[in-house]
């Protein structure tokens, strides 16, 4: 009996002695994360987040707003969808970082061996990486007023280029950190510009620099890598181009100063590779269900397409779309039919999803490709992006209240091995300090994320409305909700079968289907007739 009880107490120490090892902490594993993947934005130094998260002590105080957010994929915010393809700068954490954070929330947030925690991060400022640029161009002084909201404003940094240009590198050095949510750069060989900014001290501008001609070069965002195209590529700039930058200032920022600069490398030489910069999908002349015009409280999908007449190696995308739209796809269907996804993003916010997309890995296109894009459009009061209220009639424009569906591409004729290119070496942001968090966890997909979406069909419906649960949802909570935000319906459902929801005693209009379980919500639309 003494035996068998000392067996137990043996098993029980080595037990718990496994389980002490196998504890996440702060310092073996949640520092490392949360210095490479949030602190860039969330410190008391160059912050653009609403709390700090650059000790143990802050990341305690905010430790179930940090599983929340992670869980269901809303921050780090990165937009597109990596199912299918992966892009340059990644900002997005693997399942097994998010299962850390979890855990480590799970487990009462311990703080481990403060001797293993990484230093301090500093995020003061940046450092220009580029060596000897062949051009350097700072941004007049500009004093960011008090307005309290977020707004782009547009800066001339070049007279028009006396030459095209090959553009090797481009790297940003923002004025001050603090105050500036991304920085957009542009080459124009159009006179627009120089027209809108008459006092010459920048103006307001929200879709790009205003003029159709704009070829959007690079976007920055806080823990963007400078642009550094590989081999002999090289982004081509025609001759006249003026270089614009287009400042997205935080809400906050009011009484700031802003003296950003634009550093860039060009290439010479024979044997350099010429990537052209174009539209080739914009509203204008690619629409097939046209005119690109969204009435008031309606819901419409609008699709481009152009066939390819040559074979061409795509580099990047970068759309323009503003706040209305809400959620969007490219992609290409070969020869043969078999289709590539170039970028799709299923939770479109335009602060978040501007910018230009360069896939790790370039896509070879054939002759007598099919490009599409899908966009859907909501200018109803449910789209909290709406920027009118009550909806009005939005048609084409570059101002914060019109629309656009273009799709800017950088492309080049293919050349045989073009699809091996590597432009981007590290599939995930290079760990702060090169720490590695010490534990793995088994991670379990959330139910319910950003991500997902609520199949609903038919759509109109007249007497009964099918739903589709996500795959990982056993059951949910099924509202059912007007435009004058009226619950008119709500049961439980679960996935043992597609639900079928009984309509026929519900007044036709516009509704808003809306999924909870746990915590989480998920909207969609649909419309009864």
């Amino acid at each position: 009996m003494k035996k068998t009880y000392g067996l137990i107490l043996i098993l029980a120490f080595l037990k718990l002695q496994y389980l002490c090892a196998q504890t996440v902490t702060w310092a073996d594993d949640i520092a490392c994360i949360t210095y490479t993947h949030c602190a860039g934005c969330h410190n008391n130094q160059s912050s653009l987040a609403a709390f700090p998260l650059t000790s143990y002590q802050e990341a305690y105080a905010q430790r179930n707003a940090m599983k929340y957010y992670s869980t269901y994929l809303s921050m780090p915010p990165y937009q597109p969808n990596t199912r299918h393809r992966r892009y340059v700068n990644e900002k997005n954490m693997t399942q097994q970082e998010i299962g850390l954070i979890a855990s480590w929330v799970n487990s009462g947030c311990p703080r481990g061996d403060t001797a293993n925690e990484p230093p301090f991060p500093v995020f003061n400022s940046i450092k220009s990486t580029i060596l000897s640029p062949d051009v350097s161009l700072k941004m007049q002084d500009y004093i960011i007023p008090y307005n309290g909201v977020n707004f782009r404003r547009c800066f001339i940094l070049s007279p028009p280029l006396s030459s095209s240009k090959l553009i090797k590198q481009i790297e940003v050095i923002p004025g001050d950190l603090s105050a500036i949510y991304a920085v957009y750069v542009y080459a124009d060989t159009s006179s627009i510009p120089t027209l809108l900014d008459s006092a010459g001290s920048g103006y307001m501008n929200f879709g790009g620099t205003g003029s159709n001609s704009a070829k959007p070069l690079y976007g920055f965002v806080h823990g963007t890598n400078p642009l550094n195209l590989p081999g002999n590529c090289a982004l081509k700039i025609d001759s006249g181009s003026r270089y614009i930058i287009q400042v997205e200032y935080a809400e906050d920022a009011g009484g700031k100063l802003d003296s950003t600069r634009l550093n860039i490398k060009y290439t010479r030489g024979v044997g350099n590779r010429a990537i052209e910069i174009g539209a080739l999908l914009h509203h204008d002349k690619d629409l097939i269900n046209g005119p690109f015009i969204v009435q008031p409280d309606s819901v419409i999908e609008f699709h481009e397409f152009k066939t390819l007449s040559s074979d061409i190696t795509l580099f990047s995308v970068s759309p323009n779309l503003h706040h209305i739209c809400t959620d969007f796809k490219v992609f290409a269907i070969q020869p043969g039919n078999d289709t590539v996804q170039i970028l799709e993003v299923e939770d479109h916010g335009e602060i978040w999803s501007e910018g230009t997309y360069f896939s790790q890995n370039p896509v070879y296109l054939k002759k007598g490709t099919e490009l599409h894009a899908i966009a859907n459009y909501d200018n109803t009061l449910s789209n909290g992006n709406n920027p009118n209220n009550p909806p009005l009639t939005i048609s084409p424009g570059f101002g914060e209240t019109d629309e656009q569906m273009v799709f800017n591409f950088s492309y080049a004729p293919y050349i045989t091995g073009d699809e091996n290119i590597i432009l981007d070496s590290f599939p995930h942001p290079k760990h702060y300090e090169n720490c590695t968090p010490k534990h793995k966890v088994s991670s379990i997909p959330p139910c319910l994320s950003k991500g997902n979406k609520i199949i609903v069909y038919p759509n109109p419906a007249t007497t009964t409305l099918c739903i589709n649960l996500p795959d990982s949802c056993l059951s949910a909570k099924l509202t059912l909700i007007n435009m004058v935000g009226e619950t008119v319906l709500s049961q439980d459902i679960s996935n043992n079968a597609n639900p079928n929801i009984n309509i026929s005693n519900i007044d036709d209009g516009i509704y808003i289907i809306r999924l909870k379980t746990n915590d989480i919500i998920i909207t969609n639309k649909f419309i009864k007739r």
